[in-house]
């Protein structure tokens, strides 16, 4: 598959960082990522989102996760996960204001008109910790003594839970979709699942509210981190993909 974007490159004491697009079989790309590596407190982020249906929320996203998380009360006492989840839900509200504005509306067949959304995979990494907040079906895998710890786990509609809380929010899983249309049971953005009346927003169809893994950092154990879309979930496992990474791109030589 060929690679659509130059790719980014940084580092600083702790971390090297590659992060790039390959666009697949679509007619555009519509994926985004942010490479953040000081984001206060010796804190980085790092996140890739999957647009559906064009990349305008992907990219929204991306211009404005960082700027809306350092305003949370909650980050800035420290606590994060607060911090992510009214993150994920500040930026929904957003993109609900500003839609008419920003971004192209696209009808599904047969409904009413609305507008799309993306997948976000979100690794905050602390000083002490790996935290990751996940939103559908991009994920993170973390390499530690070459074996694939997955810091996120794809929120598919067919998965038991994830069709409970979309049958109660008045939808239906077909094919593996949400109502027989999107392919991931949470998002941001995606409006038109998350208008049922007398529904709280993490409960509707399609959910914004993220799950988490947090996990201490080990420096004698990890060795590197992969965010990426299904594009590459879909092919390889995570072990599979870990395994490439260190036969072809990881050297064990970061002091």
């Amino acid at each position: 598959m060929p690679v659509d974007e130059v790719p980014e490159t940084c580092e600083n004491k702790q971390v090297r960082v590659v992060a790039f697009g390959a666009m697949g079989w679509r007619n555009g790309m519509e994926d985004a990522h942010i490479t953040n590596l000081d984001l206060g407190d010796g804190n980085m982020l790092f996140a890739v989102f999957d647009g559906h249906l064009g990349d305008e929320v992907a990219l929204y996203v991306k211009e404005n996760f960082c700027d809306v998380l350092l305003k949370r009360q909650a980050y800035k006492d420290k606590d994060y996960r607060k911090a992510l989840i009214e993150t994920f839900f500040e930026l929904d509200k957003m993109i609900d204001e500003v839609k008419v504005q920003i971004l192209k509306k696209i009808n599904f067949p047969g409904q009413a008109e609305t507008v799309a959304g993306c997948t976000a995979t979100v690794l905050l990494v602390t000083p002490t910790e790996l935290i990751c907040a996940n939103a559908g079906d991009s994920r993170t895998v973390l390499s530690s003594k070459k074996t694939a710890i997955e810091m996120s786990h794809d929120h598919k509609p067919d998965h038991a839970k994830e069709k409970e809380r979309i049958e109660k929010a008045g939808g239906y899983v077909d094919n593996g979709r949400v109502n027989g249309n999107l392919a991931v049971s949470r998002a941001i953005g995606d409006l038109f699942f998350k208008r049922t009346e007398n529904v709280s927003q993490p409960e509707m169809a399609v959910s914004a509210m993220p799950d988490f893994e947090v996990r201490k950092r080990d420096k004698q154990s990890d060795e590197f981190i992969v965010l990426a879309c299904d594009g590459i979930w879909d092919c390889k496992s995570s072990q599979e993909f870990v395994d490439i990474v260190h036969n072809v791109i990881y050297k064990d030589d970061f002091e």
